[in-house]
């Protein structure tokens, strides 16, 4: 697919205790007239929005290797799509708004501001979407009155999401300059990207230069650890993905059952061609779900030499599958498993599901390599996606 403009979008994550993106403290001061490609985010995901001040120093720019730095300003716990569903427009709206608000107060009146969604908007029956977007265009501009920038409104495609991941792991694995994010990579790595809603996976094309004609981008729509895990539900079929009561090798067996029988997965799966590459990063559900797990695992018990543990963040999928067995025997400790950073009372007693899910659909994407540690799961605040004039023709 050839890309007639170029959008870029950027993982805010941790790798141990490194901070890919250049660090800035947030107390320091920032004055318009300081930054190039100012610009506010909202990042509206299935499972909540997360809202980011992306900018670049002028005084870093000089030398041709700008960086882009991101500040968090904000997270809301519900997804925009479901104030969709239930008709709450209104607080829709004031889910993000006050982030956005901080982001104008960060970096001036004149910023623009993007709201991506993805799966769970792009998935509403088309009514709720257009009453949603409709809302979204009258509200977002009242609640600022002295933003003089502009508001963008977009709903990505499965596609699209696909590319963006595929570009911003390259752009920070590889620490390419914005300025050569057009050039041939040296080492591109492919991109897993579980949602809520959907699946994606994206392998850079032969000439090795994301965007060009032959990338490889895959959306498997409705395989989301949310939709699958409802799909449980309506089977009657979740006792075995539950703590305590659960069993790996069950849990695992339903949902192989599951997936392979989706018309979706059997349609596109010949077409992700993952021998393309030797490396892949896992990302979004794919990183919280395994980070649980390592999390729950490095505890002072047995299991904190098993396999996995040591293996981490690159295990195999055949270690994964191990912690899928001992996670699911665990208790179900709802206060102790919050405190996981990124695990939420909501996701608490779905972690056991999520870990099975996750080494299983990977058993299936990469079914001749599963003893291999190939997956980088990359722990993450948020995949967001920054416009910038620099990516623009």
């Amino acid at each position: 697919m050839v890309r007639v403009h170029w959008i870029s979008s950027f993982f805010f994550f941790f790798v141990g205790d490194c901070n890919i993106w250049k660090a800035h403290e947030a107390t320091e001061s920032l004055d318009e007239t300081q930054l190039d490609h100012p610009a506010i985010v909202c990042d509206a995901g299935s499972t909540g929005s997360r809202i980011f001040a992306f900018y670049v120093l002028k005084q870093d720019s000089s030398d041709g290797t700008e960086k882009v730095s991101v500040e968090l300003m904000g997270r809301s716990g519900i997804g925009l799509s479901e104030f969709a569903k239930s008709g709450t427009f209104d607080e829709a709206t004031k889910s993000i708004a006050p982030f956005i608000s901080k982001g104008i107060k960060r970096l001036g009146p004149n910023v623009p501001i993007y709201v991506f969604a993805t799966g769970g908007v792009r998935q509403l029956p088309q009514e709720l979407r257009q009453r949603l977007w409709e809302h979204l265009r009258v509200s977002l501009p009242s609640s600022f009155p002295d933003h003089a920038g502009r508001i963008d409104l977009q709903i990505l495609d499965g596609d699209d999401e696909a590319f963006f991941g595929l570009l911003s792991a390259n752009y920070l694995v590889n620490d390419v300059p914005l300025g050569d994010i057009k050039g041939p990579l040296t080492d591109p790595v492919g991109v897993l990207d579980l949602g809520g809603s959907s699946l994606e996976v994206a392998v850079a094309g032969d000439d090795r230069i994301v965007g060009s004609h032959d990338d490889v981008l895959i959306s498997f729509t409705g395989l989301g650890l949310r939709k699958v895990w409802d799909r449980l539900i309506e089977r009657n079929a979740t006792t075995q993905c539950l703590f305590e009561v659960g069993n790996g090798v069950e849990c695992r067996k339903v949902i192989r059952e599951l997936i392979t029988n989706d018309s979706d997965f059997v349609s596109k799966r010949e077409l992700t061609n993952l021998d393309r590459v030797n490396k892949f990063v896992g990302i979004s559900a794919f990183a919280y779900a395994m980070d649980f797990a390592y999390w729950v695992m490095s505890m002072k018990t047995p299991t904190a030499l098993s396999a996995f543990s040591l293996e981490y963040p690159s295990p195999s999928v055949t270690s994964m599958r191990s912690a899928c067995d001992i996670i699911c025997s665990y208790p179900y400790l709802d206060a102790l498993f919050r405190q996981h950073q990124f695990t939420t009372s909501r996701e608490v007693p779905e972690r056991c599901f999520n870990i099975c899910y996750v080494s299983e659909v990977l058993s299936l994407l990469l079914e001749s390599r599963i003893n291999e540690r190939i997956v980088h799961f990359l722990v993450q605040v948020s995949l967001t996606h920054f416009v910038t004039s620099i990516l623009l023709p």
